[in-house]
C-alpha cells in the first residue's frame, strides 16, 4: 500500500470518533482530526479528493472561529458526507467503500444535527 493511500483503519478511527457525537469531541482533537485528513487527502494529488480536502480546510477554519457557527459547521459536515458518499463509488473509494459509506452517513447525520436540520 502506498504511503499516501487511505487505509481502512484510518477511516475506522474517524468513524469511531464521530460516533461519540461531534459535540462530545474536544475542539483541539476535532481540529487535529480535520487537519490530518486535509493534509493526507491533499498529499494524494488525486483530483477526486480535492473538493473534500478543500472542505476540510474550510471546516478547520470554521472550528478556529470564536464563536463557532453551528449552521456553517453543520453545512460543511453535511457536504463532506455527500462528497465521501460520492467517492465511495469511484475507483478511489471502492476498496474501502463500506467504511466510506459509514463515514458519509455519520458526517451527514452529525452535520444535520449540528445545523438543526
Amino acid at each position: 500500500m502506498a504511503e499516501n493511500e487511505i487505509r481502512p483503519e484510518q477511516v475506522d478511527s474517524t468513524v469511531s470518533t464521530l460516533r461519540e457525537g461531534v459535540l462530545q469531541i474536544a475542539l483541539d482533537r476535532a481540529v487535529g482530526e480535520v487537519d490530518g485528513w486535509q493534509k493526507k487527502l491533499a498529499a494524494t494529488d488525486n483530483p477526486e479528493l480535492v473538493p473534500i480536502s478543500d472542505n476540510l480546510a474550510a471546516l478547520s477554519t470554521e472550528l478556529s472561529r470564536d464563536p463557532l457557527d453551528g449552521m456553517v459547521i453543520g453545512g460543511l459536515l453535511s457536504t463532506l458526507g455527500r462528497q465521501v458518499q460520492e467517492v465511495s463509488g469511484t475507483g478511489t473509494g471502492k476498496p474501502i467503500a463500506d467504511k466510506l459509506e459509514s463515514l458519509s452517513r455519520l458526517l451527514a447525520s452529525e452535520g444535520g444535527w449540528v445545523s438543526g436540520q
